[in-house]
């Protein structure tokens, strides 16, 4: 039984990085990102990420002035039927940003692991 198959009718929280590695085109990843994201474009699955992912996988596309990657996640990571693009509130942020900068990476861990409650499996 594959992955997929296990997964069926339980929505799946997907992270910056099945993003990155999608897009970006890793070998590793290939088939098996297909595979997943193929699922939720035809709604054998359903997938959640958060506004944080955006923002995560915009900041190196950003830097390299790079628009074509820039669309690429802006098209990638917005909601549709069977994938939701949660807003992240300002309360939580606010609160994870109280820690201070030099926490950032255990922040956006933290806001990241506090969004896919409702989630079967997180893919990250």
């Amino acid at each position: 039984m594959g992955i997929l198959e296990i997964l069926e009718g339980r929505p799946v929280y997907l992270d910056t990085n099945v993003f990155i590695y999608a897009i970006e085109g890793y070998p590793d990843f290939f088939q098996p990102l297909t595979e997943l994201l193929r699922a939720i474009d035809t709604g054998d699955l359903n997938a959640v990420t958060n506004e944080l992912t955006l923002a995560e996988t915009l900041v190196k596309p950003f830097l390299e002035k790079n628009l074509q990657a820039q669309e690429a996640y802006r098209k990638a990571i917005r909601s549709s039927p069977n994938f939701l693009v949660a807003s992240v509130s300002r309360e939580i942020l606010g609160e994870h940003s109280c820690m201070g900068s030099d926490l950032f990476a255990i922040t956006t861990s933290r806001v990241h692991s506090g969004a896919p409650r409702r989630c079967h499996s997180f893919f990250g």
